[in-house]
């Protein structure tokens, strides 16, 4: 998992069926997911939306899972273009220390209820958001009494504010994301925690795999077969 390997690599490696790997790392990232609630962004805090496309991957066989649309072939674009409910959105944050926080909130364009459903309780006091300029941050910042400072476009800064981090921090979320060839967005938000637990992490891969085990054995997640399959296909917040 520390090197971001496939399930079929990691079971091949472990000697152990795809299936027992899939859900063992999927235990793992539950357990990280206890961890991950309490973070806590502070100082400067870049914010902005990353998208995918909705993926019903694996959600067919065996089950009562009716598709609400046609089926089209893996990496082919959605029917619809622009922001539209085929993309789901995925508001993420980062602080000038490298601490990160992204989930899944809604179907299509954000709103200010949709950032309060991720973003609450993630801020501490005195924090200063830095967004682009999207009306939903005005009135998200307001009612969170945050400092807000928006910015043009990716590429403009005003002294030491800039959204140039969580640009980057984009850029790496769909890099780690990429060799998997699409993931289902039923278990998206534990990719989103395993990307930032990779790269959040200081020390070697040794390092880090002493403390992913530490971590996973010392973190009461209860989760069994069937309760993994049957999660909602689209994981909005609330």
């Amino acid at each position: 998992m520390v090197n971001g390997l496939s399930v079929r690599k990691t079971a091949e490696l472990c000697d152990i069926h795809r299936n027992t790997a899939f859900i063992w790392r999927h235990k793992i990232l539950d357990a990280l997911n206890k961890v991950y609630e309490s973070t806590k962004l502070e100082g400067i805090v870049e914010a902005d939306e990353t998208f995918f496309s909705v993926s019903f991957k694996g959600n067919h066989k065996k089950s009562m899972f009716v598709m609400p649309r046609k089926s089209r072939k893996r990496g082919k674009p959605v029917h619809v273009r622009g922001l539209s409910y085929e993309k789901v959105c995925v508001p993420c944050a980062i602080d000038r220390t490298g601490n990160a926080f992204s989930k899944i909130a809604t179907l299509g364009r954000v709103k200010t209820k949709d950032l309060h459903s991720v973003y609450d309780g993630k801020f501490q006091p005195d924090t200063t958001l830095c967004t682009d300029k999207m009306n939903a941050y005005v009135r998200f910042a307001n009612s969170s009494n945050l400092e807000l400072v928006q910015l043009k476009s990716g590429k403009e800064k005003k002294g030491i504010f800039n959204i140039q981090h969580i640009n980057a921090y984009h850029s790496k979320l769909k890099g780690f994301l990429r060799p998997f060839n699409g993931v289902s967005t039923k278990y998206l938000n534990n990719y989103l925690i395993w990307q930032n637990w990779i790269n959040q992490k200081p020390g070697s891969n040794n390092d880090k795999v002493d403390t992913l085990l530490k971590t996973a054995c010392s973190t009461i997640a209860n989760i069994k077969c069937n309760s993994l399959s049957n999660r909602p296909v689209i994981p909005i917040a609330s």
